[in-house]
């Protein structure tokens, strides 16, 4: 069985990750391979794990990679395509691997060429997040006025740029080495 390098967690009782060797896993029809060509990393890593799962079990969940192969089911997605993605709870594993699977659903739309697989894997959960919110907030029409708190963070950077898009005005927290930061984003007011 072929395997690949993998940062895991080596048993139920581990909490601090290390490197090994594990089997790359097999693609179901709705499932998609990915080859790992950067990741995402957060406190959230060695925490989002499914119930079920074996050991060792590859950690972390977001991530930007190539497609290397497709389940029967995939249509949408193909060999060679640049993708970043969510990879919640899948009991396959995690992405802090040479590979990883992930369901077909899970992915965000392909990676534009102007941008790097390291600025692709930062996206998927802080954006998921800031859209979520967003998405939050239906009476907001354009002209209103929102307060983003803890702007100059991953969440915040991209929930100002959205907002912004939509037309809302915004006024940003962060502290003051950040001011400049946030009014290139488009704040309207940034306040410590």
């Amino acid at each position: 069985m072929p395997s690949m390098s993998a940062i895991v967690l080596a048993d139920s009782e581990s909490h601090t990750p290390c490197l090994a060797r594990v089997p790359i896993p097999d693609v179901e029809p709705d499932e998609l391979l990915v080859r790992i060509k950067a990741i995402g990393v957060g406190i959230h890593d060695s925490y989002f794990l499914p119930s079920q799962r074996s050991f060792p079990f590859p950690i972390s969940i977001e991530a930007s990679g190539v497609v290397e192969q497709t389940g029967s089911a995939v249509g949408a997605y193909h060999s060679g395509d640049s993708v970043a993605f969510v990879s919640t709870m899948q009991p396959k594993g995690g992405v802090w691997a040479e590979y990883a699977i992930v369901r077909a659903d899970s992915l965000m739309l392909g990676i534009p060429e102007s941008m790097s697989f390291e600025h692709a894997a930062a996206l998927p959960v802080a954006s998921t997040t800031a859209l979520r919110a967003l998405h939050a907030l239906p009476h907001l029409d354009a002209g209103g006025s929102m307060f983003i708190a803890g702007a100059s963070g991953a969440v915040g950077t991209l929930a100002v740029q959205l907002a912004r898009q939509h037309g809302w005005d915004v006024a940003a927290s962060a502290s003051r080495a950040n001011y400049g930061y946030l009014a290139d984003l488009g704040a309207n007011l940034v306040v410590d």
